[in-house]
């Protein structure tokens, strides 16, 4: 069944809710359906079934008729720190990272980053990625939509995480014996509440960034001897941390 994030603060039995933009023309003239038919709506955690009451112009009313209980929210709080990839790699990152049970997605230009958001883009750039991570989020039949900011560097993305969040970092450097993520995560404390994990672009990590990342703490670790493409080694972490803990 189709499903449409809305802004209200909360649902409840009998609400009425309009949805507009893009979601009302997905509604009206993609899916082509009519009042007495049935979407889910998903606002601030909750999820409604909904039955289409009204069509207007522009508008779709639907009326909540029932507050669903399953959550496919995960029972962590997980960011993905991601170091800017080149060309349209970011957008699968988004995809991939929505599907799994990311929470957030803090994208960086790192210091070994080929391209760059340009100031006068920046805008432009995060309205896509969230319309992505949006789109994701209903594909995935999630509750929330995952936040999506940009940072201008690696320091920046570290500061703006809460000082109880653990850091995880993989690094592909052969020669420090690092811990595996299956370790990582083995010894990690179940009271935690959240978890980011920070990835490096195509070139990897300065050690600069580095050196940052360990002042913060950072856990170092190995995701064993392949080494895993930018677009993919977030999405395996992601995916292990959230298994293990659901």
């Amino acid at each position: 069944m189709q499903r449409y994030f809305v802004t209200e603060p909360s649902l409840f039995v009998g609400q009425k809710v309009t949805i507009r933009g893009e979601d009302f023309h997905h509604i009206v003239r993609v899916m082509r359906m009519k009042s007495g038919q049935q979407v889910i709506v998903a606002a601030a955690g909750q999820v409604g079934l909904a039955s289409i009451t009204a069509i207007g112009k522009d508008t779709v009313e639907v009326t909540i008729e029932e507050l669903l209980v399953k959550d496919a929210e995960p029972p962590i709080f997980v960011t993905l720190i991601q170091g800017l990839p080149k060309g349209e790699k970011i957008d699968s990152i988004i995809r991939q990272a929505c599907e799994v049970g990311v929470t957030q997605i803090s994208i960086f230009t790192a210091m070994r980053s080929v391209g760059c958001v340009p100031w006068d883009k920046k805008e432009q750039r995060l309205s896509r990625w969230r319309k992505m991570a949006k789109e994701s989020a209903e594909q995935a039949q999630r509750r929330r939509i995952p936040e999506i900011d940009h940072y201008d560097h690696l320091e920046q993305a570290i500061l703006a995480l809460p000082d109880q969040a653990v850091v995880l970092v993989p690094y592909e450097a052969q020669d420090l014996n690092l811990p595996t993520l299956k370790q990582q995560i083995q010894e990690l404390d179940r009271t935690i509440n959240h978890v980011a994990i920070v990835i490096g672009p195509e070139g990897g990590f300065d050690t600069k960034e580095i050196d940052q990342l360990k002042e913060r703490q950072g856990r170092l670790l190995t995701l064993g001897p392949r080494i895993l493409r930018t677009e993919t080694a977030g999405i395996v972490v992601a995916a292990n941390l959230l298994y293990e803990w659901n």
